[in-house]
Parts: structure tokens; C-alpha cells; sequence
């Protein structure tokens, strides 16, 4: 099981993915994970999310230098 800790946004490319805990394959079939034992998304550190390039995160290969991704984090803040 696992549950929302963050949204990931693209709002060049209209992508809006929820930012899953844990990323076993198990959970990466839903949608990117949040990697156990890094900062959680929109905290202080350094956070690490990861994600299949074929689905969740395909939206990358267009992403461009310069390009703003946002997270949400679940008390509504968002950071760029």
C-alpha cells in the first residue's frame, strides 16, 4: 500500500502526477515515487523521486533548460 506525499507538476507539458511514498515497482506502476530515506518533496534536502521513463515521467524527454516543474506539498505549498 502506499499514498499521496506530493504532487509533481509540468505546467508547460499539463502534467499533474501525485508523488507516490516509497518507489518499489510495486508502486512506480501507479505513478512516480518518493525514495525512502531522502527529504520528502518541498522540505529542506535534497529529494529524490523516481519514475518510469516510458509513463509517468515520458513528458521529460521534452523538458527544456529553463523549463519550471512545480511540487505541491500535502499542506498546499508549492515550490519551484
Amino acid at each position: 500500500d502506499t499514498w499521496p506525499v506530493a504532487r509533481l507538476l509540468s505546467p508547460t507539458h499539463d502534467v499533474d502526477l501525485y508523488v507516490l511514498a516509497g518507489a518499489p515497482g510495486s508502486s512506480l506502476a501507479f505513478g512516480p515515487g518518493h525514495v525512502d530515506g531522502t527529504a520528502l518533496p518541498g522540505e529542506s534536502g535534497n529529494a529524490a523521486v523516481g519514475g518510469h521513463r516510458d509513463t509517468s515521467f515520458a513528458f521529460l524527454e521534452a523538458v527544456q533548460l529553463g523549463e519550471i516543474l512545480e511540487v505541491e506539498t500535502p499542506r498546499g505549498e508549492r515550490v519551484r
